[in-house]
């Protein structure tokens, strides 16, 4: 099972690893990714920078397996407050195993331990497994744009 769970970035000694991850979880659907090293790497510092302690990383004996960032200081389009999980992967290969059900769980807990009543995030419209484990999840699809699926749940 999940050896830890670190919520700081500051803790995640290997940059590449975490690449990885990304690119291991995004392989089979690279239309849902950025596909460039620059930009992956990009958007993971952005990612860490906007949602600091909420970027959390699951490992195994040590070795990142997973990763979730999440963010209680999120704005919609609208201007409305909402929690947020901007990304949420778990390497294939870990997969099946209650990795990503707990890393999920500790996100969830973080964003509600902030206060959130509202928490969104978005899923491309054809990564049915993904979809369908925020469901069980008690999320709800709440709209799409382009090839994204909105996802709410209430806390």
């Amino acid at each position: 099972m999940v050896s830890d769970l670190i919520a700081s970035p500051a803790v995640v000694s290997e940059e590449q690893d975490v690449e990885e991850i990304y690119w291991h979880a995004y392989a089979a659907i690279p239309h849902y990714a950025y596909t460039k090293p620059a930009a992956v790497k990009s958007y993971l510092s952005w990612l860490k920078r906007r949602t600091k302690k909420g970027f959390m990383v699951a490992r195994i004996a040590g070795r990142p397996v997973g990763f979730i960032a999440v963010d209680n200081n999120w704005r919609t389009p609208e201007g409305q407050g909402v929690a947020e999980i901007h990304e949420f992967v778990v390497d294939p290969a870990f997969q099946g195993r209650g990795i990503g059900k707990k890393l999920f769980q500790t996100g969830i807990n973080f964003l509600k331990k902030r206060g959130a009543q509202n928490i969104e995030l978005w899923v491309g419209e054809y990564n049915h497994k993904p979809h369908q484990f925020y469901r069980r999840q008690g999320f709800r699809d709440g709209g799409q744009w382009g090839k994204w699926v909105q996802m709410l749940k209430k806390v």
